[in-house]
């Protein structure tokens, strides 16, 4: 069972997602070099998940499953108890999974998939944290993310007739092999690099990027968890300002626009 949905276009072009509600501050006292050092070896989320291991569970209680995390990866494991009661799963909930050379995302995904058939036992990671628990109550608390989508924006121009032509062959032919000599490679009417669109008015390129920008909000509050948005009566909110989408939401949609939520 598939449990990460990526929107297909989106997750390459909002591939960069500012976080506003973290910040990473260091040291400026003497020692503070040893300290980033110390810092940067901290073990993370995401560098467990690409973990390569191998498994031989016959049986094996979840409980010693959360253990066995604890320490393949020397990371945080908290698995909030009462959720999971609530969807049946219990710390004896037994597990039995063969596997080699896989890594320990897939391990987690075929451990799940056997605690709840509705995919509704999930997991995240911040930093050096992993919890286990359930969609519900991961919904239950909103993010905020900030997705600069200028990429998305930008008007290439069409040159046309215009656009230059490049020709090497000939560039060489007249410089006898002096690295080029005063011959330019770009041929054509134009001599190229006109950019069209610095004659059209700059209050019609703003407004066609705030269509731009305005399609693409509509787009993603009609494909991705339709119901999660205020408009169409959940809590979620997306704002457009200055090529940015600003969106507060769950972290199932943050995770269909930019990945999986497992932040170093």
């Amino acid at each position: 069972m598939t449990r990460r949905l990526f929107l297909p276009g989106l997750i390459f072009a909002i591939a960069a997602p500012a976080v506003l509600a973290q910040s990473t501050t260091h040291s400026t006292t003497r020692g503070g070099d040893d300290s980033a050092v110390e810092a940067s070896k901290k073990p993370s989320v995401r560098a467990f998940l690409r973990k390569r291991v191998n498994v031989d569970w016959d049986e094996m209680s979840f409980e010693e499953v959360v253990d066995w995390l604890r320490d393949e990866g020397s990371i945080n494991v908290v698995p909030r108890w009462p959720a999971l009661n609530a969807e049946g799963v219990e710390r004896d909930t037994p597990v039995t999974l063969r596997l080699r050379d896989a890594t320990v995302a897939n391990v987690l995904e075929e451990t799940l998939d056997q605690l709840s058939d509705s995919g509704t036992v999930r997991y995240r990671g911040v930093e050096g944290t992993m919890t286990i628990s359930t969609k519900t109550d991961f919904e239950r608390k909103l993010h905020l993310r900030v997705y600069d989508v200028t990429d998305l924006l930008i008007d290439v121009p069409n040159y046309g007739q215009d656009a230059p032509n490049i020709d090497l062959q000939q560039v060489a032919q007249t410089s006898g092999g002096q690295g080029g000599g005063g011959q330019s490679i770009f041929s054509g009417s134009s001599g190229g690099g006109r950019d069209q669109s610095s004659n059209r008015d700059s209050e019609q390129i703003a407004e066609e990027r705030q269509r731009r920008l305005d399609i693409m909000i509509d787009m993603i509050i009609q494909t991705i968890e339709f119901e999660s948005w205020v408009d169409n009566g959940g809590r979620g909110s997306i704002i457009g300002y200055n090529q940015m989408l600003i969106i507060r939401n769950t972290i199932e949609v943050h995770e269909e626009l930019a990945g999986v939520f497992a932040l170093d």
